[in-house]
């Protein structure tokens, strides 16, 4: 359940206690703990006490304020103080419902970073009647959108200003902190997605990495076997084109015998000579002779 520190103080300021009450009215109705400090508790002692207590998302300030810082009851809360004051509490939004309190903005959110500040920024100061009507519409503007600059944004006419967290641009939106449940649910949504490596459980990231992996194997193993059948294929080209060329070498010299050579002619005129003799050498021997 988120918590809201209300600090209140300025006996002059007729409109403030119905202020203080309508803004924890806003907020009680939405479910918040509002802590109240008001009165003698509107204090260094008192924030402190609150501190103690524990963190708190929002903190409202409605008092006067001068060049010095923001009058309590126990003297000037110099913006540095408050500063951090608002870090030890963790608060992530606060209220200055104080004249020109866009003067300390700067000092504050150097001490707390991580908290955006609502502040008034006429230098003539914020009229009472008007603080507390402004005060009022950002509260329910608030716990009803969750989102302070949108809240601020429908009062910034009266002369208020939202600085997100940072001093950033006034574009930077701040979202009420969420309840348990929602927590919980966000908690299983980031287990989902990135898993528990000490339990054994793969999230969705780490199944989306081994599964492009795995295409990218398959990917690279296609384009291996394409290329080996490339391979193949030129070899089987180059083969066939060697033994076409063979077999016409073939076809030629069988088509075209060639002239015997100069032995062979040798080798045909002596033995045509050597049977001349025999058969001159059988008819001598035939007639006698």
């Amino acid at each position: 359940m988120p918590r809201a520190v209300i600090v209140a103080n300025g006996g002059n300021l007729d409109s403030l206690p119905d202020e203080v009450q309508d803004v924890a009215n806003a907020f009680s109705a939405a479910g918040w703990t509002v802590r109240l400090c008001i009165h003698a508790d509107a204090s260094r002692a008192g924030l402190q006490q609150a501190a103690k207590e524990g963190a708190a998302e929002l903190a409202w300030f409605g008092c006067h304020s001068s060049a010095a810082g923001f009058v309590l009851d126990d003297g000037t809360l110099s913006p540095a103080e408050l500063g951090r004051w608002l870090t030890e509490v963790g608060a992530c939004e606060c209220v200055l419902n104080a004249c020109y309190s866009l003067e300390h903005v700067t000092a504050i959110q150097r001490a707390a970073a991580d908290t955006g500040v609502a502040c008034a920024i006429d230098p003539l100061g914020v009229d009472d009647k008007l603080a507390w009507a402004s005060g009022v519409s950002i509260a329910r503007s608030y716990v009803e959108s969750g989102d302070m600059a949108q809240a601020v944004g429908a009062v910034s006419g009266n002369g208020y200003r939202y600085v997100p967290r940072g001093g950033r641009g006034a574009g930077e939106r701040r979202r009420m902190p969420v309840d348990k449940n929602t927590e919980e649910q966000l908690a299983k949504l980031v287990r989902a997605v990135l898993g528990e490596p000490d339990a054994g459980y793969i999230g969705l990231v780490a199944a989306v990495g081994r599964l492009q992996g795995q295409i990218t194997a398959m990917a690279e193993e296609q384009r291996v076997r394409g290329e080996e059948q490339r391979v193949r294929g030129e070899e089987q080209r180059v083969w066939r084109a060697e033994v076409d060329r063979k077999i016409a070498a073939i076809e030629h010299d069988m088509s075209e015998p060639s002239p015997p050579s100069a032995r062979v002619m040798g080798l045909m005129i002596g033995a045509f000579v050597i049977v001349a003799m025999l058969l001159l050498y059988a008819a001598l021997r035939w007639g006698g002779v």
